[in-house]
């Protein structure tokens, strides 16, 4: 083993105790305590009135204005074996229990004299429940300086995350260190680095992954609005489409109508009678042209029609005064005009 122990640094002086078997390690938690109170002094005050300390987890207490204050908060760790159930029964009933650092001891009055008596009196720092227990970590701290390095491309996208990042790894530096052999405390211990480290890893686990559902969410977004808007070109696509059939039929039954006479009445006649269109050479026939001569051809045929009909109506009608005149004379009676039809000159 090392000679610093960064699991417990006190493992030096409580491997010279007699501890009970089995013992149970408590934890308080002080709010308050000025940062010139070392780790070993609080040991040394801890020794005095309860027990030998496995653990401190420190905290530096920030001004207002972000600045590092004159104070930090500690988490103590310990085994309490003088007077244990009084001091933590208290605790667990919530009970304001206060100490006096300034213990009568060698070791305090040596490192830690205070030589205001009034302070020194009324000096103490509150005692409560410990409700944020820190996990204690076996990695080396190797380990935790390969999770270090791999938080750093993740991070380098958020400001905030990345100045955490930055911290912790000065926190790294400090532990390398003590490794080394400093002396002095370290910000923070490697169980804490490693809590740390832990809950950036979390954080940004937990921003990749939202990061990653707004991007699905906003691609299937995209997706069905592009799906509607091919629907609709699609859709439009067939409209027109169809709308484009139905002008190609219509234009082909008009030309179909232009081509077949009977479906051409002028003036609602009766359809003039077919009349084949032989062109004299073989050259394109001009529908129009073509048309309009057999009309005039079909009108040319119907007063000849009605020429003859009126003819064979005025023969009757000659008949029919001769047959009248000789009556009448045979009868002594007048002449009576019968019937006055339409002459050739009315056509």
């Amino acid at each position: 083993m090392s000679a610093v122990d960064l699991y417990n640094e006190f493992s030096h002086y409580n491997s010279q105790l007699v501890l009970p078997e089995n013992p149970v390690i408590s934890s308080v938690y002080i709010p308050t305590i000025h940062k010139n109170f070392t780790n070993a002094a609080i040991y040394h005050v801890f020794d005095a009135l309860f027990g030998c300390v496995t653990r401190i987890d420190n905290v530096q207490l920030k001004t207002k204005d972000g600045a590092d204050s004159k104070f930090k908060s500690a988490f103590v760790y310990f085994i309490a074996y003088h007077q244990p159930n009084n001091v933590m029964d208290a605790i667990g009933r919530n009970e304001k229990v206060r100490i006096n650092p300034n213990v009568n001891t060698s070791y305090m009055r040596t490192h830690f004299p205070q030589p205001n008596a009034k302070i020194r009196n009324s000096e103490f720092w509150l005692l409560l429940p410990n409700n944020n227990v820190v996990p204690e970590t076996t990695q080396t701290l190797w380990q935790i300086r390969e999770r270090i390095n791999a938080l750093i491309p993740l991070v380098a996208w958020d400001q905030e995350e990345d100045e955490t990042l930055t911290v912790n790894f000065g926190f790294w530096v400090e532990l390398e260190a003590k490794l080394a052999g400093r002396p002095n405390d370290t910000s923070i211990n490697i169980h804490q680095l490693a809590r740390n480290i832990e809950l950036m890893e979390e954080r940004v686990a937990k921003a990749l992954a939202d990061a990653k559902a707004l991007a699905d969410t906003n691609a299937k977004a995209l997706a069905d609005t592009n799906a509607k808007a091919l629907a609709d070109t699609n859709a439009k696509a067939l409209a027109d489409a169809k709308a484009l059939a139905d002008a190609k039929a219509k234009a082909s039954q008009s030309a179909d109508n232009l081509a077949d006479p009977k479906v051409l009445i002028e003036d609602n006649d009766e359809p003039y009678p077919l009349v084949d269109i032989k062109p004299s050479n073989n050259s394109k026939i001009d529908v129009d042209t073509e048309w309009k001569a057999v009309k005039a051809r079909a009108k040319k045929v119907t007063q000849s029609k009605v020429v003859a009909e009126s003819e064979s109506k005025a023969e009757m009608y000659d008949d029919a005064c001769n047959s009248a005149e000789r009556g009448s004379r045979s009868m002594g009676g007048g002449y009576y005009a019968l019937w006055s039809g339409p002459t050739t000159e009315a056509l």
